[in-house]
């Protein structure tokens, strides 16, 4: 090691030993001898993981490191990256992980067997390499002789196969030599990486590549067909469906063979020459596996964002300070900032001097503390598109406040002078300067010539039954400030004066003075009352605040704060009449002009969902034409309701029509896809589909229609995101003469930039912009039918057509030749098509097209039927249909109240492969599916057998259907195929879909709506709150392959004992879920 080091050599390097305790202590010791010479060492063992080691080690220290913690997989992520030189090692790195090529394997105890011998060698990859065995002294020739053994074995395996090739293969007038074929064909040799294809190696390679894409049950075997002439043998081959490749045929007709072993190995060298020029062999000849992404990806998309990217620079949004460059397009973390969108009519809108104007009252239908005959308007300039403004005469509720609604009632025309812009402006100023104290906000500044948001607030009162006209003795009365010079005089009638009135203390040195209501003036009490500690009020006063009282005999004024939210004798002072300045507004009007902002900022966003629904109205119309015209009309409230996040803390959101839209977006998706693309196997369809629909591809549509300008995503704040309206921020920071820029420069300067990004602009992540895609697609859906939800998808332009081609609706029907002849079929059920009778008596659905159900019957591994496909196709059409029915089912008749996270527990629990499995065996489906797979039909018939799967026992729905036994999944693939089977034969049409499945299904789906599952997962975390309390991780898998399991260790508070729970599953969600499912059972949660 040390040589290599001086010669600066490649350090990647192994010593494997034989047990646990000498990896640790060996590796010690070349740590502390290797200490001064830079190399790095470490070790690995063959348990779980082990946690970072003491300076001082004891034996216990020992035991208890080789079977905790994750440190194993640190210190292997460290020897890939390089980070150390050298792994001492148990037999656990002979294979099976993946490591570096190394430079230097050396043993430290001979290898146990031939096996042993055989991996460690292998390790040895790197050019130039060595393999080093190391022996005790006088051991030597014993270890020699060893060496030669295996040698030997080695030799004679070689032998064997060179000399029988693959013996499957071979016929009995074979003679061909194996290493000889290679002369009859010119190697494939891959330049990149001097690796080289052969006949001799084609087949071991083409089977390497099917063995890939198989499963367990489903062993994809290559098909050769033979023929002869007297130029020789050739072989057609063809590769089983279900591959990526396009081209599954090959024949060797002009290369004639003397036999069929080598007629074999030629078709299967072109073959291979063929999966490599396509890029499904690499250039190391490893498989290529194509990454179907899930339908079900929420975290973005692979496709990685860089400083040079179009939606970087796009003028649409930018980057927050704290966002890295790299990200993930289309993912939660993945955020940028954009630009807040006002509508078009609340801008350039402010009053000018001799102008037409109109006023739009806001009636307020509630009540508030005391009598209002005062209510408010926006005054605006007359807009150009009178309809957009007046299309939004609906109520709506300020959150938090109970029975207080505002209707927008028509507008009334006005002209105003001069005088009056003027006095407008000064009762406007009055409102976000005096009332809200926006005057105190550093840098905002009443400018209403540069202002965005440019609406003027004005007074109204009734001028008849139902007409309202601007209130000038109000605004006279504010302007004028005349309340303000009111002093208590003892003549004067208090109660009278202080009837529903609003006061400020005024005494003391206090820069922002609170607003108080008055409910009530006490006669009773006088200044001479007692206050508190034998302290009269007189007496407090003058103690406390120096204030001497020239009317001992005042009552005393009950007041609450304006800000206080509860009505209670703890909320209530009392101030003396001579203390306090009288505002010009009553304490009603003043509570109505407490709701403005929220008002203001509700209109808004009214405003600019009406602005984006007329939008869409506008260029749908272009799209289809006034003939083809879909009613495209939607309430101003239900867009809105599309284009708030939850984040906006509103009492509406967009998370139930993102449910709905979402399955649709991915219903329609699939039926385009499978009528389009004919030839395609179900994993380029479901490869296409996730393209289509996935967050980055809406993010980026979304994009292009500017939609996160007009998202609410942001909790309103008047003070900290909200500008008031003929307000603006004026860019302007002082600097001394010197240009010496001080502390006290750059926090104002700071200041003012976090203002106005706050204030103009709202950070969204990616992921929330294309949930609000699919929310508008679900809103359209709901209020406008399918038809419109699609007309909007093309408006996105999506990539899904409106309708399908010609081309497209003939291809469904390709079942009508006569290949498809039901005499044709009977073959498959040894000309008896009883069976083909019995399962449509069992569905209630006859089939137009027999072949249809034929092929949603058919699993992949059945290859006796050459007529149809296997059902994969189907059941890829079948998943989204029934995923579609089931969450539009759950949408329209289920309960209104229910949360959205209920909703997607409901959905979850009606939509899986497990329920799904369940379903098919209660149907008797596995009796009628075709397949050769004796392990399939040993699961099906364990998973059938069972008495809950037979008796179907739902009294009882608490938590998903998460099983003991992981289901089959054919089983629940059939169930989805026979659905796209019905869907296709019947001419696409849902309704009879859901009026086959309603039936098969109805009992369940009842059962689950009305005892809505829950979550385990959710449960548990709901139940133990904490970061340390729960750990789900993943451990060996099982034996049997496809297998996952999970181990759940919940830290139980109350004694302080460790729980554990363990599931298997398909995959690790559905293993994870299994493992909560028995804890929660267990725990009784």
């Amino acid at each position: 090691i040390l040589n290599r080091k001086s010669m600066e050599l490649k350090m990647c390097s192994i010593v494997f030993v034989e047990r646990r305790y000498t990896a640790i202590v060996l590796a010690r010791l070349l740590q502390h001898h290797f200490r001064n010479h830079q190399i790095r060492c470490d070790f690995v063992t063959g348990q779980v993981g082990l946690e970072f080691y003491k300076p001082k080690v004891t034996p216990l220290d020992l035991i208890e490191s080789i079977y905790s913690g994750d440190h194993q997989m640190k210190i292997m992520d460290k020897f890939r990256n390089g980070v150390l030189d050298l792994l001492v090692s148990t037999s656990v790195l002979e294979e099976g992980i993946d490591i570096p090529e190394c430079s230097l394997v050396i043993r430290f105890n001979p290898p146990n067997d031939y096996k042993s011998f055989k991996q460690s060698l292998g390790r040895a990859r790197a050019t130039p390499s060595q393999y080093i065995w190391m022996a005790e002294a006088g051991d030597e020739e014993r270890i020699r002789n060893i060496m030669r053994s295996y040698d030997q074995v080695s030799e004679e395996i070689l032998t064997v196969c060179h000399r029988k090739g693959n013996t499957e293969l071979n016929d009995d007038n074979s003679n061909g030599n194996f290493k000889d074929c290679d002369t009859m064909a010119t190697p494939y040799h891959i330049k990149e990486t001097d690796a080289s294809i052969r006949m001799s190696s084609s087949i071991s390679l083409l089977y390497k590549y099917l063995g890939k894409f198989s499963d367990k049950y489903n062993i994809l075997l290559p098909e050769c067909s033979y023929h002869h002439s007297v130029l020789g043998t050739y072989c057609k081959l063809t590769l089983p469906a279900g591959l990526p490749c396009q081209v599954r045929e090959f024949d060797s007709q002009e290369f004639p063979m003397p036999n069929k072993s080598l007629a074999t190995k030629r078709v299967f060298f072109e073959a291979c020459k063929y999966l490599h020029m396509n890029k499904f062999i690499t250039d190391i000849l490893h498989v290529v596996i194509p990454s179907h992404d899930s339908d079900d990806d929420e975290d973005g998309d692979d496709e990685i964002i860089t400083e040079n990217d179009q939606f970087t620079n796009s003028g649409v949004g930018f980057r927050p300070p704290t966002q890295k460059k790299r990200r993930l397009l289309g993912s939660k973390k993945n955020r940028m900032v954009y630009k807040k969108r006002l509508p078009s009519v609340l801008t350039n809108s402010w009053p000018r001097a001799n102008n037409v104007a109109n006023v739009y009252p806001l009636k307020c239908n509630g009540s508030f503390s005391g009598s209002c005959q005062c209510l408010f308007g926006l005054l605006l300039t007359a807009p150009k598109d009178f309809e957009l403004v007046s299309s939004i005469g609906i109520e709506f509720t300020i959150k938090g406040i109970d029975n207080i609604k505002y209707t927008i009632l028509n507008p009334v025309q006005i002209s105003v002078s001069n005088m009056q812009v003027d006095r407008f402006n000064q009762f406007h100023r009055f409102i976000f300067e005096k009332v809200f104290d926006f005057s105190s906000v550093a840098n905002l500044e009443f400018l209403p010539e540069t202002s965005h948001f440019t609406t003027c607030i004005v007074p109204l009162s009734k001028s008849g039954a139902s007409d309202y006209a601007i209130s000038e003795e109000l605004v006279t009365k504010v302007v004028s400030n005349e309340s303000s010079l009111w002093k208590y005089n003892a003549n004067e009638d208090i109660v009278e004066s202080m009837n529903d009135a609003v006061v400020i203390k005024n005494y003391g040195n206090q820069p922002n003075k609170e607003v108080y209501f008055v409910s009530e003036v006490e006669c009773n009490r006088n200044a001479n009352s007692i206050m508190e500690k034998n302290l009269s009020f007189r007496d407090y006063y003058l103690k406390h605040h120096g204030c001497a009282i020239k009317y001992p005999l005042q009552p005393l004024l009950k007041v609450t704060s304006s800000t206080s939210s509860k009505n209670t004798s703890k909320s209530h002072i009392y101030l003396l009449p001579e203390l306090v300045s009288l505002l010009p507004v009553s304490a009603s009007l003043y509570r109505e002009m407490l709701m403005i902002p929220g008002v203001l900022d509700r209109i808004s966003g009214l405003l600019a969902a009406d602005e984006l629904s007329n939008i869409i109205k506008r260029d749908t119309l272009q799209l289809v034409g006034e003939q083809d015209m879909i009613p495209m009309d939607v309430s101003p409230i239900e867009v809105l309701s599309a284009i708030t996040t939850t984040s906006a803390g509103e009492a509406y959101n967009l998370e139930r029509l993102e449910m709905i839209g979402d399955s649709f977006l991915k219903y329609k998706a699939s039926v385009h896809l499978y009528a389009e693309f004919a030839d395609f196997e179900e994993g380029k369809l479901t490869q296409k589909r996730s393209k289509l629909i996935k967050n980055a591809h809406l993010y980026k549509k979304a994009i292009s229609k500017s939609l996160p300008e007009v998202m609410r995503t942001q909790m309103f704040s008047k003070y900290t995101n909200w500008i008031p309206p003929g307000y603006d921020i004026p860019v302007r920071i002082n600097v001394t003469e010197q240009c010496n820029v001080t502390i006290d420069v750059l926090r104002e300067a700071l200041s003012l930039v976090f203002r106005i990004h706050t204030s103009c602009n709202q950070e969204i992540s990616d992921k929330s912009v294309a949930d609000c895609v699919e929310a508008l697609i679900g809103c359209y859906w709901r209020c406008c039918g399918e038809d419109a939800a699609m007309l909007l998808m093309n408006w996105f332009d999506l990539g899904i057509p409106l309708r399908l081609s010609r081309d497209c609706t003939e291809f469904i029907w390709r079942h009508t030749n006569e290949d498809y002849r039901l005499d044709k079929i009977q073959n498959l059920y040894f000309n008896d098509c009883r069976p083909i009778y019995e399962f449509e008596d069992k569905i209630g659905y006859e089939f137009r097209q027999k072949a249809f159900i034929i092929e949603a019957l058919t699993h992949p591994s059945y290859r006796l039927n050459k007529i149809t496909s296997s059902y994969e196709r189907l059941e890829f059409l079948g998943d989204s249909l029934l995923d579609y029915l089931l969450t539009k089912h759950i949408y329209e008749t289920g309960d209104q109240n229910l949360n959205p996270g209920q909703l997607t527990d409901l959905r979850s629990s009606l939509v899986n492969n497990e329920l799904f499995a369940k379903l098919a065996c209660r149907n008797d489906f596995n009796k009628y599916i075709m397949y050769v797979s004796d392990l399939l039909h040993r699961d099906i018939e364990a998973f059938g057998n069972r008495a809950d799967i037979i008796t179907f026992d739902d009294d009882d729905v608490q938590l998903f259907d998460m099983e003991e036994i992981v289901a089959p999944k054919p089983l629940g693939d059939v169930w989805e195929s026979v659905a796209g089977a019905i869907y296709v034969d019947s001419g696409l049409k849902l309704d009879v879909v859901w009026n086959v499945y309603f039936k098969l299904m109805e009992k369940v789906i009842k059962k689950h709506m009305k005892h809505i599952p829950v979550n385990p997962v959710r449960k548990l975390w709901e139940s133990f709150p904490g970061k340390d309390k729960i750990n789900f991780s993943s451990i060996k898998s099982t034996e049997e392959v496809g297998v996952y399991s999970c181990l759940l260790t919940i830290n139980d508070p109350k004694d302080g004992k460790k729980l554990k729970f363990q599931g298997e599953g398909r995959n690790m969600k559905s293993a994870k879920a299994v493992a909560a499912k028995r804890a929660v059972n267990h725990l009784k949660l």
